[in-house]
């Protein structure tokens, strides 16, 4: 079963958050790579609701983004680098995947970082 991430709204009613979100990204595929990244460590769950029925999400949490960010902004440097020092073609595919993996990793932490600077905003980045 393929996971995806992203980044996603939620209301309130009732002082209680919504199951029903308003998605804010492309869903990232987590491939074998971005989930080198993303330990259990990181991922905690959390409750909305449906009418009156629980309704259960995992997430990464902000503070788990929080540390997140600078260690997938030092590994898309790092496979940037490495890109330029490789010459075979196979070894280049292979980086360009993990790069591409990364970046769109590093685009979800980023787009939710800018979402949570306003107060008002109930945002995710969401496993599903």
């Amino acid at each position: 079963m393929s996971m995806t991430l992203s980044v996603v709204e939620f209301k309130k009613e009732n002082g209680q958050l919504q199951a029903n979100y308003i998605s804010h990204s492309k869903d990232v595929i987590v491939t074998e790579y971005i989930n080198s990244f993303i330990s259990e460590e990181y991922i905690s769950e959390f409750s909305v609701f449906e009418d009156d029925e629980e309704v259960i999400y995992r997430e990464l949490d902000l503070t788990s983004v929080k540390s997140l960010s600078p260690e997938v902004d030092k590994k898309e440097d790092n496979l940037l680098t490495e890109l330029k020092k490789t010459s075979g073609k196979s070894m280049r595919d292979e980086i360009l995947n993990n790069l591409q993996d990364i970046v769109c990793l590093n685009r979800l932490i980023k787009q939710l970082l800018l979402m949570l600077s306003n107060k008002s905003c109930i945002a995710k980045l969401i496993i599903s």
